[in-house]
């Protein structure tokens, strides 16, 4: 392969011929948002490495039809266009939910996938031949930083042949999912600490457990004392059993109580239920 194969083109000329589609993003009103339509993304939600959508606003349902042309496509790049955030840079993945742009974000999106590759493109907004062009951009004016729809025309990409295009696209890829694989886990343990710790020194329930007396015994998934086989955790107290939805594998964090006497039966005790509201044990 010879360095012929590779070439430069402008945003300009790829988006005269087919190759590519940039656009911003659609001015909110209050009125349209608090619905439980599409996510209203904002520039404050993207990150170099992914998107937060905690505490995204959503638009009203009923605007959805009117929203599409705004609407994210997996495999969009998405840049912050204004104010300090300006250059963020992330991509759309098909695991994301749909959502709508914001003014202060454009996209890329290519159209012919042959000639321009999503994955290609979106670590080449990671480079430094766009950084450069970035920070010349921003160098021509004394207020916040901005890049325009017509700046972003301007931008020059050089292009390798399809099949290094995919090579790269398909290798960066591999490590940046490896890369949110491990930031989801650590999401997740903080998640359990921050449990923990509310459980031992907010609301002391080791403290409280202790008060009511007797030892804690941690019974294994699937086994209930004496043989009786209900599925579930529980816990030993002196003369009667409980059950259990903090230890692992019983689901999520909860205050659902269940209380049976020696011989397994025995019902829900309502005034610590929450949620679902189980029926009594048989």
């Amino acid at each position: 392969m010879s360095s012929e194969d590779w070439r430069t083109a402008s945003f300009r000329d790829l988006i005269a011929n087919g190759v590519l589609l940039i656009g911003d993003g659609y001015r909110a009103k209050n009125s349209e948002l608090g619905g439980e339509g599409p996510i209203f993304l904002r520039a404050g939600h993207v990150r170099n490495t992914h998107i937060e959508f905690d505490a995204a606003d959503h638009f009203v349902a009923e605007l959805t039809p009117k929203l599409k042309a705004k609407m994210s496509r997996a495999g969009d790049v998405v840049v912050t266009t204004k104010g300090n955030s300006t250059g963020r840079v992330t991509f759309v993945s098909g695991e994301m939910p749909p959502f709508i742009y914001s003014p202060h974000l454009s996209y890329w999106r290519s159209l012919d996938h042959h000639a321009l590759h999503p994955g290609f493109l979106r670590y080449w907004s990671r480079s430094r031949e766009f950084r450069t062009q970035l920070a010349g951009f921003a160098a021509q004016t004394d207020m916040a930083p901005f890049i325009s729809l017509r700046d972003q025309q301007r931008l020059q990409i050089t292009l390798p042949p399809p099949s290094v295009q995919q090579s790269i696209a398909v290798t960066l890829g591999a490590l940046d999912d490896k890369i949110e694989l491990n930031r989801r886990m650590n999401r997740t343990l903080e998640s359990i600490a921050r449990a923990i710790f509310k459980s031992w020194f907010v609301d002391f329930d080791p403290v409280r457990q202790k008060m009511e007396g007797g030892e804690l015994l941690r019974i294994k998934v699937g086994t209930h004392p004496d043989g009786l086989g209900c599925g579930r955790n529980w816990r030993c107290r002196r003369s009667h059993w409980r059950f259990d939805t903090k230890h692992e594998g019983a689901g999520v964090l909860g205050r659902r109580d269940r209380l049976c006497d020696a011989s397994g039966h025995g019902s829900v005790d309502s005034s610590r239920s929450e949620g679902d509201g189980a029926a009594s044990h048989s």
